[in-house]
């Protein structure tokens, strides 16, 4: 029997988990896009898959979670949904934004895809299983808690504010740092990476820990950033 692709492996663990999951939540599919009416509006899940799946990008696929005021027609529901700018994604309901997830990266969900250089060949299971759980124990929990549009308001809010969060903000500096090159030109943007997060050189320096927990889980885990972000720390503060 041929191995399964890991194309092959998304469309499974969509057909066999995060389709049933939504309709087991009561969510019923229109125009594609999984909706469940509330008191005053209507809350709207859209499943999108990466335009960058490849063999050695990987396969990913995300979340996309709205509100609509009504029952729309499918065509209207189309058009609010191509032009709806207060979404989030799913990454904002997990734990740590997701950042410490073993299947996902910025881009969502990530099945396979290669680490240091080498095609990965991941365990379908485990994939189902964890994604099970985070629709289970995370994502439907909380959207479970929007009944009006106040409440999607009030929740977004708190979803915004646990994104900038310290540790998160900690976590997404050392994802973004590790994913670029070990070379002196990019100390410029390690700093200006720094500076728009808003942390400070001795939380980067005192988070070490976290700082590993990142690099396992990137696509280099075998590439150590660390030295180049130190220099990049002490770059700013001579400058300064």
């Amino acid at each position: 029997m041929a191995a399964i692709t890991s194309k092959e492996k998304k469309d499974i663990i969509l057909r066999e988990i995060v389709k049933p999951e939504l309709k087991r939540a009561g969510y019923r599919v229109k125009e594609k896009i999984y909706q469940s009416m509330r008191d005053d509006c209507c809350l709207v899940i859209g499943v999108s898959s990466s335009r960058f799946n490849s063999i050695a990008m990987g396969y990913n696929f995300s979340f996309s979670i709205g509100i609509l005021k009504g029952d729309l027609t499918k065509e209207a529901l189309r058009q609010c949904w191509i032009s709806n700018r207060g979404s989030i994604h799913e990454d904002s309901l997990l734990p740590d934004c997701g950042f410490l997830h073993p299947y996902r990266d910025p881009l969502g969900y990530k099945i396979d895809g290669y680490k240091d250089y080498q095609p990965q060949d991941m365990d379908i299971e485990e994939i189902k299983s964890r994604v099970g759980d985070d629709l289970r124990q995370h994502i439907f929990p909380q959207l479970a808690e929007i009944q009006c549009y106040e409440d999607w308001e009030r929740k977004r809010q708190e979803w915004q504010e646990r994104s900038s969060s310290k540790r998160v903000c900690l976590l997404r500096y050392y994802d973004m740092t590790q994913r670029h090159t070990a070379i002196q030109s990019q100390i410029i943007k390690l700093i200006d990476i720094r500076q728009r997060l808003g942390v400070s050189a001795q939380e980067i320096r005192e988070n070490y820990s976290l700082y590993q927990q990142i690099k396992a889980l990137s696509p280099w885990p075998n590439e150590d950033k660390w030295e180049l972000i130190l220099a990049a720390l002490l770059a700013e503060q001579t400058s300064g």
